[in-house]
């Protein structure tokens, strides 16, 4: 086993960084890796299980004390002769995980050659119990080898491609009580806004979550504060294909975003930013555009807000934007899923956002409404195929047509929520089918005035839809924060985002 696997998956030093460190022992989880030293297999069951119960890494001295308490001598000298070596994170250790897994897959192809080859000619004694019985001939064992070759071909990160699943059942009960152990196993990558998460759940590996809204009824906003809150609150990597603005923009975006954050509130009230005691301000998003900050707006950008996004003791995850290449007519979900593939290996992430799906699709040989069909069907094969069937999730945007703002429009008039349905997805009833979630947005004056967004679910393939809820939205920095009015109600009491509903304690809460 290589050395630099077990010495990155323990805090062997202070500047260690925990969430770094946590991403190495879940990859490790995932992959099923198979320790063929019995010291390393010694010091991962001690990590996996400290992990699990305590949610974050162990240090070196809480491990090699451990490792001695209950005789495994050994173990505990391996875990201090490699603590001396460097941490590997991030695509460096998916490098050296992905060495030690091929080397698994070579074992098994392997073995499964020398089974093969015995079947073929003399017979092979295979199963226990009932399902004992002996293989033998050339069309077993060519029956053999096709069964054998899927768990070679299975992705590291990743179940199987495929398999029978009566004789998988007991996968079930481990998977089962891992996510016992392990409840933020169950989740996906979340919003950050309370009400969706508690009822989706986040965004889950191999799903197309579709958010619609109309022209400025802000899903680039949702996007960007989802993508922001994935890097910031929960250290996780997210690629961001924004396919109309420019990098510069969606920087200047984020930067925006996160001059709003908690952390900053005394400095902000240190130079009369806002107000002791007073509710959250952010830098205004158009006056960092046009240079226009005040003189104190400015030291606060300069000292603190930019600094602190790139202290990389803070472990916060990386936003990695990739813009519509110049070169190219046409932005197609195969360039996008190669250009993903060809990230992923160095800065592994979590999620991808596709800003918008609209745009997706060779316009000069088929209408509109077939392309954009074919662009959602090939999206969600993007979130199931991707790294070969590892899967990851995919949020797409997407534009409400006119007659459905129309029709909103009008609920709102009647006393109703102005909300939509699947069919006001412009030129897409594929959207129906493919998305596994479908939310959607509305704005208009009164909400704006009101700094609100009416957000709904018209779509949750494996949870029952949210009930539609009011988000508080910062205008100057385009923050998005958790608001509990009732949509319901005419009457508002502006509450802060991150005062309202604090973005770590809120979701730690659904997984005590």
């Amino acid at each position: 086993m290589k050395p630099d696997l077990i010495r990155s998956i323990v805090r062997c030093r202070p500047a260690d960084p925990a969430p770094l460190v946590l991403k190495n022992v879940q990859a490790v989880r995932d992959a099923q890796v198979e320790f063929l030293l019995p010291e390393d297999g010694e010091i991962w069951v001690f990590v996996d299980q400290f992990t699990r119960d305590h949610g974050h890494p162990p240090e070196l001295q809480t491990t090699t004390s451990h490792l001695r308490s209950v005789g495994q001598v050994g173990a505990a000298d391996r875990m201090e002769a490699v603590s001396v070596g460097p941490l590997k994170t991030e695509g460096d250790f998916f490098h050296v995980l992905e060495q030690v897994c091929e080397e698994r897959r070579m074992r098994l192809l392997e073995q499964a050659m020398r089974d093969v080859r015995l079947i073929a000619t003399s017979g092979l004694e295979v199963g226990e119990g009932r399902d004992k019985r002996v293989l033998r001939g050339a069309q077993q064992a060519a029956s053999y080898a096709v069964e054998a070759m899927r768990e070679v071909a299975t992705p590291t990160l990743s179940s199987h491609l495929s398999g029978e699943i009566l004789r998988d059942a007991d996968d079930i009960v481990a998977e089962y009580e891992r996510t016992e152990r392990d409840p933020r196993a169950a989740f996906g990558q979340w919003t950050g806004i309370k009400q969706m998460d508690e009822s989706l759940g986040g965004a889950r590996v191999a799903e197309l979550w579709i958010h619609a809204a109309y022209s400025g009824h802000l899903k680039t906003t949702f996007a960007l504060n989802w993508a922001y809150n994935q890097a910031i609150w929960f250290h996780d990597n997210v690629l961001y294909f924004s396919l109309e603005m420019p990098y510069r923009q969606v920087r200047r975006w984020i930067v925006a975003m996160h001059s709003f954050h908690s952390k900053f509130a005394e400095v902000r009230t240190e130079l009369g930013i806002q107000q002791e005691g007073g509710i959250n301000v952010g830098l205004d998003y158009k006056r960092i555009r046009d240079a226009q900050l005040t003189p104190a707006e400015k030291r606060f950008l300069v000292n603190h807000v930019v600094p602190d996004l790139k202290d990389p003791e803070n472990g916060y995850g990386r936003i990695i934007i990739e813009v519509a290449d110049p070169d190219k007519p046409d932005v197609t979900v195969d360039g996008l899923r190669g250009r993903a593939e060809t990230i992923y290996p160095k800065t592994p992430f979590s999620t991808i956002y596709l800003d918008h799906a609209s745009l997706l699709g060779v316009r000069s040989k088929v209408s509109t409404s077939e392309r954009l069909n074919d662009a959602l069907r090939d999206c969600k094969r993007f979130a199931m195929q991707f790294r070969r069937g590892q899967g990851i999730p995919l949020v797409a945007l997407f534009q409400i047509n006119r007659e459905g703002l129309k029709e909103a429009h009008k609920r709102k008039e009647k006393g109703l929520l102005p909300t939509y349905e699947l069919n006001n997805l412009s030129y897409a009833s594929e959207a129906e089918r493919s998305a596994d979630v479908v939310t959607t947005s509305y704005l208009d004056k009164e909400y704006a005035e009101r700094n609100r967004a009416l957000f709904t679910c018209l779509k949750s393939r494996d949870n029952a839809p949210f009930n539609p809820f009011l988000a508080q939205i910062d205008w100057p920095c385009r923050r998005i924060g958790t608001c509990f009015d009732n949509p319901l109600d005419d009457v508002s009491t502006r509450v802060d985002p991150e005062q309202g509903a604090e973005i770590t304690s809120a979701l730690d809460a659904l997984i005590r």
